[in-house]
């Protein structure tokens, strides 16, 4: 079989994936700690800039809240709240300036009815119930399979239907974070252009930059959970046929 439908080729991928997301994370958090000591040029919070934007979007049904998870930044469309972790509600840093504009920027697409956020929405509860049945039949199935060799000195055949379960509910999820890519990156647009049309960022203003940095950084995270998926499915495949041909 031709080395890249080999399990040790993936197991590697998915190491050297691993790296890439400590890497991105890194960045991000380092982007963040730079741009969150960084104060913006309207002196106001997270919390007033999201609220303000808002309001001129036409948009008075969304509360602002304060929530208590670092990083935890997110529009909840079902009780119509944008919640902002302590980092950036009550910071007038540029980096909450980004992160409350970009969660406006999700509230806009809903208040818009932008078509992907709908889309993320449907799949939601798909990829909850695909991360849960891959969590279970692939850790169970592992378990199956090495105690299977250990003692019996043979894989029970079932182990390999679990195995392929597992992809499925892998695969689950990996079409949601498919789905998420464009509407975070519609998102980020969003938020970039809504913070230049009412004057919070242009092109001799120095937040414009941080804001950037900050969006980009963020999106990577998400471009390589995607990776990290579909390299973790690609190795359940590789696995499973070099079981069934054994």
């Amino acid at each position: 079989m031709e080395w890249y439908l080999e399990p040790w080729f993936w197991f590697l991928m998915i190491i050297a994936v691993m790296f890439i997301a400590v890497a991105v994370q890194s960045k991000f958090k380092k982007t963040f700690k730079i741009y969150g000591a960084t104060p913006n040029s309207s002196g106001k919070s997270g919390a007033q800039i999201a609220q303000e934007l808002l309001t001129k979007n036409g948009i008075d049904y969304v509360k602002v809240v304060s929530g208590n998870k670092k990083l935890g930044d997110n529009f909840n469309p079902t009780n119509k709240t944008i919640t902002l972790s302590p980092e950036v509600y009550g910071s007038a840093s540029i980096a909450a300036e980004a992160i409350a504009a970009h969660e406006v920027g999700h509230a806009v697409q809903w208040h818009k009815s932008y078509v992907g956020i709908k889309v993320r929405d449907f799949f939601m509860p798909v990829a909850k119930a695909g991360s849960v049945v891959a969590g279970s039949t692939i850790n169970i199935a592992f378990m199956i399979i090495f105690f299977g060799s250990l003692f019996f000195g043979s894989i029970p055949v079932f182990s390999v239907w679990m195995l392929a379960i597992g992809a499925v509910g892998l695969a689950a999820v990996a079409l949601f974070q498919i789905v998420t890519l464009p509407v975070e990156f519609n998102a980020s647009a969003r938020a970039s252009k809504i913070l230049a049309n009412n004057g919070y960022t242009g092109t001799e203003n120095q937040d414009a930059n941080g804001i950037k940095k900050m969006l980009n950084t963020a999106a990577m995270t998400y471009v390589v959970a995607v990776m990290q998926s579909l390299v973790q499915i690609m190795y359940l495949l590789a696995l499973i046929m070099t079981m069934r041909r054994n």
